[in-house]
């Protein structure tokens, strides 16, 4: 029976170590630095570098979408203009820079929508293709997006929930 049990216990912590390495916490200082800086929980922070480029800071989307967070270069640059981030053109390869951008924008974006769903909508599909779904009440259940019709940004948004979850249960 003790011997059972131990292979259960350690079977449960085999896996969970085996999730931990999955959904890994790299970056952890520049992340709690954004996470307070922008109020955005540090879960929702690896959430979606782990959905968006896996931890590999030199990550770029087929769209053009650079680093850790995976900004577009026209967020990018405006977002380095906000911050007064002069002769920026390789900072998007620093990941605490693109972690603190990329933080701004998703906490932009929750100011925005008032919803994480809708912001992370947001993030994949863009602002104003989510202003435009929220316009449209095939898409809106009392103001609030109930539908996504591209089905890129609807997995996007569930894979951002899923590594949230997977977060905010691991650690």
């Amino acid at each position: 029976m003790l011997v059972c049990t131990g292979a259960i216990i350690g079977s449960v912590l085999l896996q969970m170590q085996i999730k931990r390495w999955v959904y890994p916490r790299k970056y952890r200082d520049a992340i709690g630095i954004s996470s307070a800086e922008f109020q955005v929980p540090w879960q929702i922070i690896y959430a979606v570098i782990h959905t968006e480029s896996h931890f590999d800071p030199m990550a770029v989307s087929a769209q053009g979408a650079m680093g850790l967070m995976q900004l577009m270069p026209q967020t990018y640059t405006e977002l380095c203009q906000q911050f007064h981030l002069l002769d920026a053109t390789d900072l998007w390869k620093d990941p605490a820079t693109n972690i603190h951008l990329g933080t701004a924008y998703l906490a932009k974006l929750y100011r925005l929508f008032g919803d994480w769903d809708t912001a992370f909508a947001a993030y994949n599909a863009g602002p104003g293709t989510v202003k435009r779904w929220l316009g449209n009440p095939a898409y809106t259940t009392a103001g609030v997006l109930s539908e996504i019709p591209y089905p890129e940004t609807a997995r996007y948004v569930e894979k951002v929930r899923h590594a949230w979850m997977m977060y905010d249960t691991l650690y």
